[in-house]
Parts: C-alpha cells; sequence; structure tokens
C-alpha cells in the first residue's frame, strides 16, 4: 500500500462517539477498532445491530478520488468477526426516469462486472444489492481466538476503502453505459 487512506472530515463531526472514546484498551476488537479510528483520525459513530444479534457498527465515512464512501465497520465478538463493508459512491437506480427494462440491462452489466472482478481477488470482494441499486466493497476476518490488534483493523480498513474507490469508477462507467464489463477489465489492466 502505497499511502493511508484519509477519513472524511466534514464541517459537522460524523459522531461525538469518536471524540468521546474511552482510553485505549485492547481487550475486544471493537474497542481495537474504536482505537484506530480514533488514532487514525476517522470520525465514528457507534451505531447497533437491529437484528438482535450480538454485532455492533462503527459508521465512517472516506473521500477517495471517486467520491465520498459510506463505510461500515461491523464486529461481532461472540463470532470473532470483523467486517468492514464500503459502499462505492455510485447509484444504479436512479429516482425516477428510469424503466424496468433500462435498470434491468444496467443491473446485468454491473453484476457482471462485479462477478469477473470478484473472480480475481484474493482479498475481500465486491456486493451487488440488487435491490437498493449499491455496490459495496467488503473485507471480513474470522479472528475467534486471536488476540484484538490494530493492524488487523488497519489492514481490513485500509485494503476495503482503497480498493472501493479503484473499482468505483469502473463500476460508474458500466452502470452510465460508457462501457461494457469486459471493456472495464481492459481499462482497469491497461492503467496498472
Amino acid at each position: 500500500m502505497t499511502s493511508s487512506p484519509k477519513p472524511y472530515k466534514s464541517s459537522k463531526p460524523a459522531a461525538a462517539a469518536g471524540a468521546a472514546a474511552a482510553p485505549p484498551s485492547t481487550s475486544t476488537w471493537l474497542q481495537v477498532a474504536q482505537d484506530f479510528l480514533t488514532a487514525d483520525g476517522w470520525p465514528f459513530e457507534l451505531a447497533e445491530d437491529e437484528g438482535g444479534s450480538e454485532s455492533l457498527a462503527l459508521l465512517t465515512r472516506f473521500q477517495g478520488e471517486s467520491g465520498i464512501h459510506d463505510i461500515t465497520l461491523e464486529v461481532d465478538e461472540g463470532l470473532g468477526l470483523v467486517v468492514v463493508h464500503v459502499r462505492l459512491p455510485v447509484q444504479l437506480i436512479a429516482e425516477d426516469g428510469q424503466d424496468e427494462e433500462q435498470i434491468a440491462e444496467i443491473i446485468s452489466g454491473v453484476a457482471e462486472l462485479v462477478v469477473r472482478l470478484n473472480a480475481g481477488l484474493a482479498v475481500g470482494g465486491l456486493d451487488l444489492e440488487i435491490d437498493e441499486g449499491t455496490v459495496t466493497f467488503r473485507v471480513g476476518m474470522l479472528l475467534d481466538g486471536v488476540p484484538p490488534v490494530q493492524a488487523a483493523v488497519r489492514n481490513a480498513v485500509y485494503t476495503a476503502v482503497q480498493s472501493a474507490d479503484r473499482y468505483a469508477p469502473l463500476v460508474a462507467a458500466v452502470a452510465s453505459g460508457e462501457i461494457d464489463a469486459a471493456g472495464a477489465l481492459e481499462a482497469l489492466a491497461e492503467g496498472e
């Protein structure tokens, strides 16, 4: 990795929870994730999972070259699971002006791109939420029995945000019809 991604900092802080975080502690993955975000300058807020599970989520944002990405860092201490979800700043389905055939064509093209990109990824993957018209990049770590360390959280966050920022322009180009999935992969290969 060349450089550390920079968190999105608006004039309105994302949450006071980041500023009022407890003193650094490494007893749980949630505490380690909060410690990392605080130390690295990421404003965040804590949101409980509404599904009734043991899962908790930290919400933050990332300002990338392709736009502002919403980030959910999900922690389930019971399972030893830490997952970073980064939503790409691309909306596939417009509020109005698209008929079902246009939507199906867009979703089909983006789905092909997601499958093709995922086939070559060693860490993480893209998820397409068809009903919402969104794409996220996800990095998950099953860490049951592993002592919580900030380096693991940092690597997952940086990998997820850098990957999301890298692939967002390709998803946008395919969604807008500028290029097809195969052409997007060729453009990605030429850019490297």
